[in-house]
């Protein structure tokens, strides 16, 4: 037992180790850093005591700066204007990673690498909690040990807990909140087990809405095989969830005129990417560049036509990009490409597919070949792993949470880090056969 134990803590400490030196090396890495100051800026109005406000031409400034250096720059290095037009944080983003890196600027200062150490900190205990998954679902220590070692090793997601963005904390949160719920429907005790988790999910849908898929299948799935057995313990778990989830609800409500949860869905402008993934007859292109001048022109053009927006409005991109209008707008492309080409949408979507599944970017990303080469043996892996775990039931669950994030990822385009969170099942699989393989062949 002291020497499993020892093992694990071995584990942990290079989960540790890889994200620090990940951390020391690229602390400031540009990739993805210009989603950093959306969320930074408003911890100074939070702090203030001024409330969700943030201010979006000072992001902008900000967000040029970096862009210019090629670098993410601590908000302590920016002067707040003296007067500033500020609105409420709700019409851009959602609160979770503002209230969590206020405190943390509050007192050590408004440098990002505090927050940035404190992510790591977590996404390495999500190998103690994979380790202990595996366990109470496989009972096979190799295979527990094996599947916290692959969660430490695996870059993609080391160098996801670095970056000061929401994404960092999800892996955290799927793993726990799903270790939490998998423990419930293996105990006695499953309401204790089952409100620990609902909580989980529900405030980490505080940053990223798109962790209440991951919900909404493992209860589905709960109920339909434990049928009116479930539906006690299910209930505990929705009204939670939805308790949680009815303080923001209301903000946005209030703000809005909306029942939502984020300031927009994204869910219009990313199928409108996953169009342009694909040589089309309408004009989508996967890339940034484009679409930003089709919004300063097209979409600049319909938000004037529009009953919704003011002059206030169409003069930032970034509350236009966050208005009622941006949606309606790209969805109006969207669903006019769908209806004139129906079967080459479904097409397109399937062929996205294999990309999703296999967490691996479009060929002309220049990482493609790095993750494709890791990536691909590890579902590989994975497969076999669920067929030799002998098709235990609870397994299914850990299914489950890997197709909740296939299953919305594939019609429309996505990035990298909105799929790492639910591949950790691929770990634990992936694990089973290792540990088949070194039991017949290595001991």
């Amino acid at each position: 037992m002291k020497s499993k134990m020892k093992d694990l803590i071995l584990v942990f400490v290079l989960a540790l180790l890889i994200r620090s030196l990940i951390l020391y090396f690229q602390h400031d890495d540009f990739l993805a850093a210009n989603m950093s100051p959306q969320h930074a800026e408003p911890t100074r109005h939070v702090n203030g005591g001024e409330g969700l406000l943030l201010n979006p031409a000072f992001i902008e400034s900000i967000n040029k700066e970096q862009t210019k250096q090629s670098k993410l720059i601590d908000l302590q290095e920016f002067e707040s204007p003296k007067n500033e037009s500020l609105i409420p944080l709700g019409a851009l983003i959602s609160p979770g990673y503002v209230l969590f890196m206020s405190p943390i600027f509050l007192i050590v200062g408004e440098r990002y690498i505090y927050v940035q150490i404190i992510q790591i900190v977590f996404d390495s205990f999500c190998v103690l909690l994979i380790y202990k998954l595996t366990m109470r679902l496989l009972k096979n220590d190799s295979a527990a040990l094996l599947s916290a070692g692959l969660y430490a090793i695996y870059l993609p997601i080391a160098k996801l807990s670095t970056l000061a963005i929401p994404d960092a904390l999800m892996p955290f949160f799927v793993v726990s909140a799903s270790y939490f719920f998998l423990l419930a429907i293996s105990e006695k005790n499953k309401t204790k087990n089952f409100i620990f988790s609902a909580i989980l999910f529900g405030i980490a849908s505080y940053f990223k809405t798109s962790i209440l898929s991951v919900a909404i299948f493992l209860c589905a799935y709960y109920l339909f095989d434990k049928r009116r057995a479930a539906i006690k313990s299910s209930l505990v778990f929705i009204l939670i969830i939805f308790l949680l989830l009815i303080p923001w609800s209301l903000y946005r409500y209030n703000l809005t005129g909306e029942i939502s949860l984020t300031p927009r869905s994204g869910f219009a402008i990313r199928m409108w990417y996953g169009i342009g993934e694909y040589e089309n007859k309408w004009g989508a292109v996967a890339n940034d560049e484009v679409n930003y001048r089709l919004i300063l022109t097209d979409m600049f053009n319909y938000a004037r036509d529009s009953p919704e927006t003011n002059e206030n409005l169409i003069e930032n991109i970034l509350i236009v990009t966050t208005s009622k209008v941006y949606d309606e707008f790209w969805f109006g492309k969207v669903f006019s490409a769908i209806k004139e080409e129906p079967l080459w949408y479904a097409y397109s979507v399937i062929a996205r597919v294999p990309f999703v599944v296999f967490s691996i970017p479009r060929p002309n990303n220049p990482y493609f070949l790095q993750l494709a080469v890791v990536n691909i043996p590890l579902l590989i892996l994975a497969v076999f792993g669920f067929f030799m775990s002998g098709g235990k039931q609870k397994t299914v669950y850990l299914v489950l949470i890997a197709l909740s994030y296939i299953s919305v990822s594939s019609f429309m385009h996505v990035d990298l880090r909105d799929i790492l969170p639910g591949i950790f099942p691929y770990f634990i699989f992936a694990s089973v056969a290792l540990s088949n393989f070194k039991s017949k062949y290595l001991s």
